[in-house]
């Protein structure tokens, strides 16, 4: 018995050369999709243990950000535009992703929310993925969320405008079991980071 986890077979070409995979997974599948590129360097499988969850990336389209994840360095990027029509399908497999990281996060996790827009179906969907890591159960370890404007909008922000940019951070840090801090960061039209200000909680 595995206990209600399901047995994924599939296959990561990389390179060349073509990789076979297996993954105990819960129900919910986050990998059919032939755009999701899970690396295949630390997560070996015995008897149906997951060892370490895997990294996931999924490429920027014309509607959708850039996916990086990392969880060996802690590193979750969300970069570009997200105005998707159907903001489930894009982003539920990504919270079952976050999901099974908090089980065995490391000791610092950093989530990059760095879209020059969203629409408000992916706002909701950005508020979850929060409430979801501010559930790493441990204060020992810390969640940072990054929120980047471009400098001009970031000069222009007054103590409101921050309160309503760290609104998804207010909204859990009583209910968090983790440490908690945002940095707020003004960038220019390269991305590169100019003024930052952090606040913890």
């Amino acid at each position: 018995m595995l206990n209600n986890l399901d047995f994924l077979k599939f296959y990561v070409k990389r390179s060349s050369l073509l990789t076979e995979c297996r993954f105990f997974l819960t129900n919910k599948i986050f990998c059919q999709k032939k755009s999701y590129i899970f690396e295949t360097n630390h997560q070996c499988i015995s008897r149906g243990t997951i060892m370490s969850i895997s990294k996931l990336y999924i490429p920027e389209s014309r509607n959708t950000p850039e996916i990086d994840f990392n969880p060996d360095e802690g590193v979750l990027i969300l970069k570009g535009k997200s105005t998707p029509e159907n903001a489930t399908k894009v982003y539920e497999p990504i919270l079952d992703w976050m999901k099974e990281y908090i089980k065995d996060p490391v000791e610092k996790t950093y989530l990059h929310f760095n879209l020059s827009y969203f629409n408000t179906a992916s706002s909701i969907w950005m508020a979850r993925m929060v409430k979801t890591l501010s559930k790493i159960d441990d204060r020992e370890k810390l969640l940072t969320i990054n929120l980047y404007f471009h400098v001009e909008e970031y000069d222009e922000m007054d103590d409101e405008d921050i309160q309503d940019a760290i609104a998804m951070a207010l909204k859990v840090i009583n209910d968090a079991t983790v440490s908690l801090g945002v940095k707020v960061l003004g960038i220019d039209d390269f991305g590169a980071v100019l003024k930052e200000r952090l606040i913890l909680f």
